[in-house]
């Protein structure tokens, strides 16, 4: 059964992770043995270059918005006048790039690094747009097609996230920006009242994974093949590095 474990295994790793975040919400799901080796034994993931990639376009995207990087590149020139907007915005005092919200186990604000911090968002963007209506935006590089489900569920649990942070907010709006796809984007709206729907299940989907003790190995190709800690893990299908 290539290295699978159950649960009830008594060989089965055990620990505790005491914040969760959408990726490693969407981690577990793939793998749970991944979470122990990466957030419990702490080993951290060989770069890759699409993460590598990605990371450093965020920050060109933060510092053009912040007016430290003048020019955008010619790969997203077609995303120009949109970003010029936005950092029209943020020197107005109504947009604010790479923006962290963490929240207490009540989704209370705390800080990142907090002892009480149980969840977290980077948010790459958030704009108000009027005093009850905020939009908040998350720069995607690679493929835009195929993930849509998964993107439209991330937008929902942002969306919560912004909505526990401003209470004033009313009428929230989140976007995906697919920045290697011409100006493609993938919108969606909430207003307070689907907020709150939502609340409980983002909540309890938390409390899940914070409460969890054991983490069974669950190998696949797919999930093995993509898996930052494929090289540390001994139940791994996929191909370790030499």
């Amino acid at each position: 059964n290539m290295g699978f474990i159950v649960a009830d295994d008594p060989t089965v790793a055990t620990g505790s992770v005491s914040a969760w975040s959408y990726s490693t919400l969407k981690q577990m799901a793939s793998c749970p043995y991944s979470i122990y080796l990466s957030k419990i034994e702490k080993h951290r993931a060989p770069p890759a270059p699409a993460l590598t990639r990605g990371s450093e376009v965020h920050d060109m995207c933060e510092q053009y918005l912040k007016g430290i990087v003048l020019e955008v590149p010619d790969e997203f020139v077609a995303w120009k006048p949109e970003m010029d907007k936005l950092r029209d915005l943020v020197s107005d005092g109504t947009c604010w790039p790479e923006k962290e919200l963490a929240f207490d186990n009540e989704w209370q604000l705390t800080g990142w690094f907090d002892d009480n911090v149980w969840c977290r968002f980077k948010a790459d963007v958030i704009v108000q747009e009027d005093e009850s209506s905020f939009r908040i935006i998350d720069w995607k590089t690679g493929r835009a097609f195929g993930n849509e489900f998964s993107h439209a569920e991330q937008l929902k649990y942002y969306a919560v996230a912004l909505g526990m942070a401003i209470p004033e907010a009313s009428f929230i709006s989140a976007s995906m920006y697919y920045l290697d796809h011409g100006t493609h984007t993938l919108d969606k709206t909430y207003t307070r009242e689907e907020i709150s729907y939502f609340l409980p299940l983002v909540t309890e989907r938390g409390k899940t994974f914070t409460e969890r003790t054991k983490f069974p190995a669950t190998p696949s190709d797919q999930a093995c093949r993509w898996c930052g800690m494929k090289d540390f893990c001994d139940f791994s299908v996929a191909p370790k590095k030499k």
